[in-house]
């Protein structure tokens, strides 16, 4: 039961933490860097590390693939609702042109 109820409210918290989120952008970014520049050794050792996670860590990137869907999928409706939105658009157009 833990991973239905503690493990939403652990990660609503981390995801609030600056600190953890900084840290894990930074990781991202220098993997992005480091794949950029050398494609083949970075997938040879993402390879060679994935092989010593355990079997159901082993669909991270499914994992990765869904969120990352889903999380664009939701930045999109949300910039679609805010759009939609004449008051709040009033607003904007208001506050940019004064």
């Amino acid at each position: 039961m833990w991973h239905v109820t503690e493990l939403p409210r652990y990660v609503k918290n981390l995801v609030n933490e600056p600190r953890f989120l900084v840290v894990v952008f930074t990781a991202i970014g220098l993997y992005s860097v480091q794949f950029a520049f050398y494609p083949r050794p970075t997938i040879e050792y993402t390879k060679l590390a994935l092989q010593y996670l355990p079997g159901y860590l082993k669909h991270a990137k499914v994992v990765a693939y869904a969120a990352s869907m889903i999380g664009m999928a939701g930045w999109g409706l949300r910039a679609y609702g805010r759009v939609s939105n004449s008051e709040l658009m009033n607003k904007w157009y208001t506050k940019a042109s004064a």
